[in-house]
């Protein structure tokens, strides 16, 4: 992703996971990093890095970032955990750490509090946000927060470009539509 910007950074050491973060459980990338990295004393893995795309604009921003959001993309993305399931253990963490570790913005701390270890996954997520889809962007206790990591996201971001949505396995026009059809008021970048 190039905005001129200095802290816009590439992930290049990243692999790609699919557009909607959402649908990360059925992504070969991740399962096959998940295979490769976590390990025989580890009960799961975090994703650290991605992006947050706004839908409505288009408007990308790489994560973490003091800017929009400092902590780690796990912190902010639900389904960026991965938990190493072994029906056969006797440890209920061991056995099943997404029943255990609580809410993915706890699974650092909760893991280290109960001695167990976690991977960090080399691949990236993308956080799409503003899709209307979404009842907390909507309504709820956190709605005021919301609003503000989409201002930000829009502020400090840089316009997708192809590069990006390629990391994802997308193509700009795609996804150029996609938005058009649910927001065709939108300013987005030129293209």
């Amino acid at each position: 992703m190039r905005c001129g910007r200095q802290w816009c950074p590439r992930f290049p050491s990243h692999s790609a996971l699919p557009w909607c973060a959402g649908a990360a459980a059925g992504n070969w990338h991740l399962v096959e990093a998940a295979r490769a990295t976590i390990g025989p004393g580890q009960v799961g893995g975090l994703i650290p890095a991605g992006f947050a795309t706004d839908f409505r604009t288009l408007q990308a921003a790489p994560l973490p970032q003091p800017r929009v959001f400092a902590g780690e993309f796990h912190r902010l993305r639900g389904s960026s955990t991965v938990a190493l399931l072994r029906p056969g253990e006797s440890d209920p963490l061991r056995r099943d750490p997404f029943s255990n570790l609580r809410s993915h913005h706890q699974w650092a701390e909760v893991a280290r509090q109960r001695g167990a270890r976690l991977a960090r996954l080399p691949v990236s997520g993308n956080y799409l946000i503003n899709t209307s889809e979404n009842h907390s962007e909507v309504h709820g206790p956190h709605l005021a927060w919301r609003r503000a990591f989409t201002a930000a996201v829009n502020r400090e971001g840089c316009a997708m470009d192809a590069a990006l949505a390629a990391r994802f396995g997308l193509g700009l026009n795609r996804i150029r539509a996609a938005s058009r059809r649910f927001f065709p008021e939108a300013t987005r970048p030129p293209g």
